[in-house]
């Protein structure tokens, strides 16, 4: 999507191919620890909880970041 959309070479997608892996990783990492800890201290519920209030978050803030570009698109084209 990358390339489509910034017309960018192979060359310059290799940022974003090592940055996503990393970013895996990271998330796996800090999700495995919160699991474990979660079972440990009987807090399932509330790390369920609290990840769907984080969804709610990022779903605004990318929501707002879509409705802005949308609004800048049109007032660019008329």
């Amino acid at each position: 999507r990358w390339r489509e959309n910034f017309k960018l070479s192979e060359e310059q997608l290799i940022w974003f191919r090592m940055h996503e892996a990393a970013d895996l990783e990271h998330s796996d990492l800090g999700w495995n620890t919160i699991a474990k800890y979660a079972r440990d201290l009987r807090m399932e519920d509330a790390v369920v909880e609290a990840c769907r209030k984080n969804l709610l978050v990022w779903t605004a803030y990318f929501d707002g970041i879509a409705a802005a570009g949308d609004a800048l698109n049109r007032r660019l084209s008329s």
